[in-house]
């Protein structure tokens, strides 16, 4: 989130530790019996469980049935009990009481099955049993390879929020549970933090969600705000650089939304998707040039009401501060909480090493969450603790008792077993530990000052709900410090919100009922856009100053300055991932190459270009005078253009055009032959939108490239395919368009029916006509005062553009490696392509440029059409990472009322080829794979002749006749399937195809493409 610097590369601690860099993670609510006791069977040195451990029903009954631990467990829900009332009931085997608190009782451990019971009727069973091995396979492998601790405790019998205090700051500041007070003030008391910032040291806080460590007062000071970093945009990066701080705190995701899954462990959240975390971060940790100086802890912060069979220590535990907590328990901090897991990760560790208790350095001592403060100043040297309990508390430095780190550590942990058959759900209301994150949302944006906080700010709020807030919360504090820091504050102040953003709405605000897409192909901002200029000075575009040379290896090479003079244009210019490497960076792409981060030098256009054909130079360093395209030149002086659109990935046409959809290519960088059998798998804005009762629509011309999601193969999803000439108009007129439309191209160029898809070497001007024929339509429609259409192109197709592509902090959408050789982790952007913003909403002339949010690094590019949808009809989810984090446009829509003004028709095109298509040109490779995507769809994939047989010598017109009879027949299977009853939740697949079709009518085959319009 903030500059990567600023929290500092690790400095050098004394000689005498080898740890320059402690890395802390503390997931949710889990005890040691329930993850790590069954562990015992690897290393019968733990102290885990046999299976003869038990609790009965009623502690107070001699006759009770006994519930024995078992090794069963996988997903969690309800969540057991843990308040300080259920763990004194689950320790001491009574119910808590006014006049029993102040008794000293022997710890019996015997009280979960009870108090469990009393939450569900059969939770006994629950609490009473942990996890195999096999199905926690990252802790099983981390176990045998480093240090296992069996006596670590929990700081205080009491739940989430005052446990985790104790790991930065060795004490909880008098509280036993959240204090919304406490939540606006901060707490008071020093962290660890601020230790290490006093002698140099440097720390870092790699946060998913906003961070639950903002609730120390001291953290919100203007100077620390560029110690915050959002985990998906920097971690991997600074593990890669080598640039962790010294006390690094990798915090989770503590909402479970369905796509993007909750990873803290916290019941009912998928303890296999706390396993990816963890894999996660161990192996960018392992990769690191600072492993071998690094120490990785991960603990639990309570036993969350699972059964722990180590009884509790109850005496000899000092306070840390000598606050007692409030009524009614008025608790003196003076025991400490169930016993729970601790994993210590190094290479200065012994496989399968056990550490028990500590050997001081009080007889008392013992490991728990203070522990972490007192051996971060052993190791670091600092001069004071925090508190009397990381005075009192273990050390657990002993551990790292080679001579030498290990060579032979893991490089990768096992894939998690799935343990949860049902799917996050975005509408569920949220916990108590998530209102506390809400509430302290509330106090860094300015809404505690609202008569809705405390409660009825969090009152019915489901999860998605809160994502949204806390974000849009943390976000905004953000904003106020770089405000602050812009006025000259002090860095030493407290940053506090002045106002705050209006609270989550279950309703949109937006005026728009109705969003267009279109997506043109293969053209960048520049050769389209870029002397428009010459229109609207504030377009970051064109003067004819740019330049690329031929050989970028070369001081003396000829320049190509970038003209005004583009027409027809043939060949296609390169755009492979290869290529764009080389358009971007200025070198051509290697393996070794590939890992390096380089500046976005922009120079490589030309010289890329000369070595697909000689002079293709000129071509690419070359665009459209604004009088050449003239229904782009209206639709920009009308209404907005962006000027800071991005493609999604630096690839070609398939994988762009899902982000469009779905905000992901599910680690496609081109195209893949089997995936187009399969079909895509990923949710898509289509589903999201149906999923809360909005409609959609895909007007197609010749086949709908939306088929390669596999989901829109459903029987019930065909009748929201639309033939363009049949429909789309009549739709339009009768006010029928639903709430998304897209609306597709003819891809193929054949003499009857030129391509308009702008793909080189197609005509321009045949895009122009239609571009300019679906505008008409709309503005005709009694929708248009309620719609948003949006012009984009999928990627910039070989073409130069001056401003450089943004190659740092892009969030991988979901942690997808792309496939050998390229291995790309989507964590860079594309080529900036046009954008055009069509609406009466907006004002004429507006040009935007980078968004406002809602990340700092955020830009907008193609995710940013399902963020802004997700945004319009306020739906639940984002789809991935990547349209979380990107722009979106909404905002554009400034007006306070619809334009009259709006031109109602277009300038006609100017005609730019002289020559008619030829049906018999060879097709391009974005022809093949949507004739191999057509295949997939009537059966013709299990034929030998698929895939490459099957578009071997095939030319454009007999691919059109293909791919037009490809579809017929699947729309007929769906018609079938439904008159026999087929459920329309069923994905269909063609049993056999049909022979290639024979030449038919234009008219024939327009016909031939109906299904099911109403």
């Amino acid at each position: 989130m903030v500059s990567e610097s600023s929290s500092g590369s690790a400095a050098t601690p004394p000689p005498s530790s080898p740890i320059k860099t402690v890395v802390v993670l503390v997931q949710e609510n889990r005890s040691f019996d329930h993850m790590l006791g069954w562990m015992k069977s690897l290393n019968p040195e733990i102290n885990g469980v046999t299976g003869s451990e038990s609790n009965p029903i009623s502690t107070s009954d001699a006759n009770s049935t006994q519930v024995f631990f078992r090794d069963n467990s996988a997903y969690v829900d309800p969540d057991p009990g843990h308040s300080i009332q259920a763990i004194y009931e689950q320790i001491f085997g009574e119910p808590w009481t006014e006049a029993s608190a102040s008794k000293t009782l022997p710890p019996k451990m015997n009280g979960f099955a009870q108090n469990a019971e009393k939450t569900q009727t059969g939770l006994a069973e629950t609490v009473m049993s942990g996890f195999k091995p096999e199905n926690v396979a990252v802790y099983r492998e981390l176990v045998k390879e480093f240090a296992v601790c069996d006596r670590w405790f929990a700081s205080i019998p009491a739940s989430t929020q005052p446990n985790r205090q104790y790991v930065h700051s060795a004490t909880s500041h008098g509280l036993t549970s959240n204090d919304t007070q406490k939540l606006i003030e901060g707490m008071p008391q020093k962290t660890i933090f601020e230790s290490l910032d006093e002698e140099g040291f440097s720390f870092g806080i790699y946060y998913q969600y906003p961070p639950a460590t903002l609730l120390y007062r001291n953290l919100r000071k203007l100077k620390y705000i560029k110690n915050f970093h959002q985990f998906d945009l920097t971690f991997k990066k600074h593990c890669e650089e080598g640039k962790l701080p010294n006390y690094v705190v990798v915090e989770q995701r503590f909402f479970d939304l369905l796509s993007i899954p909750a990873n803290d462990d916290h019941p009912s959240h998928d303890v296999s998707e706390g396993q990816k975390f963890i894999k996660e971060v161990y192996e960018a940790l392992r990769a690191s040039p600072q492993w071998p100086e690094m120490l990785f802890v991960i603990i639990y912060d309570e036993h969350g009401g699972f059964y722990d069979h180590v009884p509790t220590p109850v005496t000899d535990v000092p306070s840390p501060d000598d606050i007692v907590g409030p009524e009614p328990y008025n608790f003196k901090f003076d025991r400490l909480g169930v016993r729970v897991p601790a994993i210590l990760i190094s290479p200065w560790i012994e496989r399968g090493t056990v550490l028990h208790a500590p050997s001081g350095p009080y007889p008392s001592s013992q490991f728990e969450h203070s522990s972490i403060s007192a051996t971060v100043k052993k190791i670091f040297n600092l001069k004071e603790f925090l508190t009397k309990r990381d005075a009192w508390a273990g050390t657990f430095d002993v551990v790292l008792n080679r001579t030498s780190p290990r060579t032979d550590c893991p490089a990768t942990l096992p894939d998690p077993m799935k343990l949860r058959e049902a799917v996050s759900k975005d509408g569920a209301k949220i916990s108590d530990f998530q209102e506390e994150l809400v509430q302290l949302a509330a106090a860094l944006n300015g809404d505690h000052r609202k008569d809705i906080y405390p409660h009825k700010l969090v009152e019915n709020m489901t999860v998605s709900e809160a994502v949204k807030y806390c974000e849009e919360a943390f976000n905004k504090f953000l904003h106020e410090c770089e405000k602050a820091r812009e006025s000259g504050t002090d860095e030493s102040e407290i940053v506090v919100c002045a106002t705050s953003p209006t609270p989550p709405s279950t309703k949109s605000s937006s005026p728009i009922k109705t969003v267009v897409v279109l997506v043109q192909e293969n053209r960048s901002f520049d050769h389209m856009l870029g002397w428009m200029k010459s229109i609207n000075p504030e377009i970051n575009g064109v003067t004819g100053s740019e330049s690329n040379p031929i050989s970028t290896s070369d001081p003396n090479s000829t320049q190509i300055f970038f003209r005004d003079n583009s027409a027809y244009v043939d060949p296609d210019p390169g755009h492979s991932i290869q290529a764009v490497y080389e358009q971007v960076f200025g070198e051509p792409w290697t393996e070794a190459s590939a890992s390096k981060t380089l500046p976005p030098t922009m120079n490589g256009f030309a010289q890329n270009a000369e070595t697909t054909q000689t002079g293709l130079a000129e071509t690419v360093m070359n665009g459209f005078r604004p009088e050449n395209v003239p229904v782009h030149r209206e639709l920009v002086k009308e209404f907005a253009v962006c000027d800071r659109w991005f493609a999604s990935v630096p690839a070609a046409t398939q994988p762009n055009r899902q982000y469009i959809h779905s905000a992901t290519s599910h680690g496609l960088t081109g195209n893949d032959k089997q995936k187009l059998i399969e079909g895509l798998p990923q949710k898509t804005i289509f589903q999201s939108l149906d999923e809360e009762g909005f409609s959609f629509g895909i007007y197609f011309q010749s086949f709908p490239s939306t088929l390669l999601y596999r989901n829109l193969r459903k029987l019930k999803y065909i009748d929201n395919f639309h033939q363009f000439d049949l429909q789309f108009k009549k739709h339009c007129k009768e006010g029928k368009l639903p709430n998304y439309v897209v609306v597709e191209q003819r891809f193929f160029d054949v003499l009857s029916v030129p391509a308009n898809d702008d793909h080189p070497s197609h005509d321009v001007s045949e895009g122009q006509k239609f571009i300019k024929e679906v505008y008409e339509a709309l503005r005709a429609s009694p929708q248009w005062n309620e719609m948003l259409f949006i012009i984009i192109y999928d990627e910039h197709g070989g073409f130069y553009d001056h401003v450089p592509t943004p190659v740092t902090d892009v969030p991988s959408p979901d942690d997808v490696v792309g496939p050998e050789p390229y291995n790309f982790k989507f964590d860079r952007l594309g080529v900036r392509a046009p954008a055009i913003l069509i609406s009466p909403w907006i004002e004429p002339g507006t040009v935007l440029h980078g968004p406002s949010g809602p990340y700092p690094s955020s830009e907008f590019e193609h995710s940013s059409i399902p963020a802004t949808v997700k945004k319009i009809f306020n739906l639940k989810e984002f789809l991935t990472k990547r349209d979380a984090w990107a722009g979106t446009f909404e905002g554009v829509l400034s007006r306070t009322s619809p334009r009259i003004d709006c031109p109602v028709t277009l300038p006609d095109p100017v005609k730019l080829r002289e020559a008619a298509s030829k049906d018999g040109t060879k097709i391009s490779d974005f022809q093949e794979e949507l004739i191999q995507l057509a295949a997939a769809i009537n059966g013709d994939h299990r034929k030998d002749t698929y895939p490459d047989k099957l578009v071997e010598d095939i030319t454009v017109s007999e691919a059109l006749k293909y791919v037009e009879g490809a579809f017929k027949t699947f729309s007929d299977e769906c018609e079938k399937a439904r008159k026999t009853g087929t459920d329309e939740s069923e994905i269909i697949v063609c049993a056999t195809s049909p022979t290639l079709p024979t030449s038919k009518s234009f008219a024939q085959k327009i016909f031939s493409c109906l299904v099911c319009d109403n």
